[in-house]
């Protein structure tokens, strides 16, 4: 291609004209928009402040990564100072409206969103503190949680806009600084599309992630992957329908460094005047990393599927809890009940009175049943069920004797735990309670080689029945040598690898 001609201020100064905001090429007539010196330095500092201030998290954090996103506008800014393309008072002014304009959308997004406390020690918090918003008051799970979302998040999208657009407003017209009501507008409008073309993606999105719910692991990743792909294709449905392009970002740094950065580098627009394409950060995320990850995520719902088709009342009733099932894998104690229920091999009942989690019973010709009794059905938790169920899970609802039945339900609880684990790595260990989170902390210092609070823990579940029976007041059983059989069980297991799952 041929080379293109710097564009000039003014045909009285040839000479001044701005190098960094010149396309490398003339690509005047071309579907791929030449990038600009000042357009790649913009997406590479906006990544890098992302990787270096994310992990700091806090206000501290906040303040950091808006600080580095200002660098290039300072470089850039007296460049054009330098170089005669723009007067030190415009400079000044431009720089001005980019700190005025971070600091809102800092602000603004704090009111809204809060600072994550930051990861580390006390000393730390001190300058990377953290702080709530108007976020943390909304619901963390269902429809209420996806609403509120929604709207929060288009509000946040339109008081940043009237903020900036009010601020970007601001003008120099050569002999000092006017403020345009016309400028304003344009910016305002632009503010609304965003706000609608986000309130689809986020709506749509957080609708389709209730379906994922009990879920964790890769097939949880996986499966918002979907979820937000979908979610992002609506806000540009929406945008294209206010007038604006439908765009698609088919690279991602991700992808280039092995997930050690983020952020968008390829647009592939489709708008009315034809298809084009330049380097940027805009659009739904498509990039091919993105597209097999949501490809996986049909699992999900292919799983959704399968319990709605298939009759059982249980699956409606137990979804969440069925789905935790499912994401243990293939060939374990967890897939097995997930699949015995859907079945009809395995009913689930009910029992207000019974003063027990759950029992198992074994029935005629390999059927069974498992009763939720009046703990399970009082525990008002997130994810108690989903816990209780993989519990079950170990159960064959026959009575193996007090040594068989011991190590049942020592593998049950291994199990659970095992659940546990995931659901909080996956959705946040503060959804889960207090009890399952000590048990997390015991059974990981036992893999360490400390026995003694696993030990414990193995001894808060009654073991004389196929049943969910915690009770942490009983006393312990003790051997001849006065040590816990729940620790003689626990060292001989963990030390041979057979809790490891």
């Amino acid at each position: 291609m041929s080379a293109q001609k710097p564009a000039t201020r003014s045909q009285s100064d040839a000479a001044s004209f701005c190098i960094c905001c010149s396309p490398y090429w003339d690509s005047r007539g071309s579907w791929f928009q030449a990038p600009t010196i000042k357009g790649l330095v913009d997406i590479g500092v906006t990544i890098a402040a992302t990787a270096l201030t994310a992990p700091l998290g806090g206000i501290g954090g906040a303040l950091l990564g808006a600080g580095v996103g200002l660098v290039d506008d300072a470089i850039f800014g007296l460049l054009d100072g330098t170089s005669g393309y723009k007067k030190w008072e415009e400079v000044g002014l431009d720089f001005g409206k980019k700190v005025a304009s971070a600091a809102v959308n800092l602000a603004i997004g704090g009111a809204f969103n809060g600072f994550s406390a930051v990861p580390g020690s006390t000393e730390m918090g001190g300058l990377f503190g953290s702080m709530k918003g108007l976020a943390s008051g909304l619901p963390t799970s269902g429809i209420g949680s996806v609403i509120g979302k929604t709207v929060l998040g288009g509000m946040q999208t339109m008081t940043t806009s009237l903020a900036s657009s009010a601020i970007n407003a601001f003008q120099w017209d050569g002999q000092g600084i006017s403020w345009s009501g016309d400028a304003f507008g344009q910016g305002v409008q632009g503010g609304l599309i965003s706000m609608a073309s986000g309130m689809a993606s986020t709506f749509v999105g957080g609708a389709l992630n209730l379906g994922l719910e009990g879920f964790h692991g890769n097939l949880y990743g996986n499966g918002t992957a979907l979820s937000n792909l979908v979610g992002g294709l609506a806000g540009q449905a929406v945008n294209y329908a206010a007038g604006g392009d439908f765009t698609l970002n088919l690279l991602n740094a991700s992808n280039l460094s092995g997930g050690a950065l983020n952020g968008g580098l390829l647009e592939l627009s489709f708008g009315r005047n034809g298809i084009s394409s330049r380097i940027g950060m805009g659009g739904a995320d498509a990039n091919l990393s993105n597209l097999l990850k949501s490809f996986k995520g049909l699992e999900t719902w292919g799983v959704n599927i399968g319990m709605a088709l298939s009759g059982q009342q249980e699956a409606g009733r137990y979804a969440s809890a069925l789905r935790s099932l499912y994401s243990a894998g293939g060939g374990s104690q967890e897939r097995a009940l997930y699949e015995r229920i859907l079945s009809g091999r395995t009913d689930v009942l009910e029992n207000a009175n019974a003063d027990y989690g759950a029992l198992t019973q074994a029935g005629a010709n390999g059927y069974s049943t498992i009763t939720l009794g009046s703990h399970a059905l009082g525990d008002g938790s997130r994810f108690g069920l989903n816990i209780l169920l993989a519990h079950e899970a170990y159960r064959d609802g026959v009575n193996n004797g007090a040594d068989g039945q011991r190590q049942e339900t020592n593998n049950a609880i291994v199990g659970h735990i095992q659940t546990a684990m995931g659901l909080g790595n996956t959705y946040g260990f503060d959804q889960l309670s207090g009890r399952y989170m000590d048990e997390i902390a015991a059974y990981e210092n036992a893999l360490k080689g400390d026995y003694n609070q696993f030990a414990q823990v193995l001894g808060n579940y009654e073991s004389s029945e196929d049943y969910l029976l915690y009770d942490p007041t009983r006393n312990r059983l003790v051997g001849e040598d006065g040590d816990s059989l729940e620790l003689r069980f626990a060292a001989a297991q963990l030390s041979s690898g057979a809790f490891v799952y």
